[in-house]
């Protein structure tokens, strides 16, 4: 990171600091997917505890902010808005009409944001509404998907 970049093994050596403090707070087996996803084994703990760990964590290791710059690098390198990409890859996947555009995205992420019922499927203009919902939590994930 001396270079202003963060490598894989970088990235990856920060990865093990997170998933080892997580152990030591009495969550081992925390394991992540290729998008940064993360899964922690929580048998007999509360949501509250988890979160609660998972903060201290990423306090301790600054893992979280790592995290977000490796993989906003790694998944949009010529740093376009990410409304346009998660707009394109919705299009892409058949899921809106052509010309959706981001910022089509940016104005239906906002009602989404404030709708109570937290449901894509009634704000987001889906072609159809249950595959719609699948491809936007993708395209959300991993704009690149094809």
């Amino acid at each position: 990171m001396a270079d202003d970049e963060i490598s894989e093994s970088e990235y990856q050596e920060a990865q093990g600091r997170f998933v080892q403090c997580l152990a030591d707070a009495g969550f081992p087996g925390a394991t992540f997917d290729a998008n940064g996803g993360s899964s922690i084994p929580d048998e007999g703990y509360t949501a509250d505890q988890i979160n609660t760990a998972r903060q201290e964590c990423d306090a301790s290791t600054d893992f979280a902010l790592l995290q977000s710059l490796y993989l906003g690098v790694r998944m949009n390198p010529s740093n376009v808005n990410p409304s346009v990409l998660i707009a394109d890859c919705l299009v892409r996947r058949g899921v809106v009409d052509q010309g959706y555009s981001g910022s089509d995205f940016e104005r239906d992420m906002e009602k989404f944001v404030a709708d109570p019922d937290g449901d894509p499927a009634t704000v987001f203009p889906f072609v159809d509404a249950e595959k719609g919902v699948e491809e936007f939590f993708r395209c959300q994930s991993d704009p690149s998907t094809e």
